[in-house]
């Protein structure tokens, strides 16, 4: 894998930057389960299409990604400030 990447060494910056990506995308996923599920019980009595659902998460969503996502990489800096 790494050979087809071109990547001769892994460093730490390689490392943190997964880490990164891994910690604001595990909330991410959480968040938008969980908006899934509430977008199909808004939903009950009405034409439920998949192009409705998803427009449906992504307004209930929205806010909670950029807050979620805001704390994680607050809480990245706090952690990084007290190194």
């Amino acid at each position: 894998l790494l050979a087809a990447a071109q990547v001769e060494q892994i460093t730490l910056s390689n490392c943190l930057a997964l880490f990164v990506m891994v910690g604001i995308g595990s909330d991410l996923i959480f968040v938008f389960t969980e908006a899934w599920r509430e977008a199909k019980t808004k939903m009950d009595g009405t034409e439920e299409t998949l192009v409705r659902r998803l427009k449906c998460m992504y307004i209930q969503a929205g806010g909670s990604c950029c807050a979620t996502s805001m704390t994680t990489a607050g809480s990245f800096l706090a952690n990084l400030a007290s190194v």
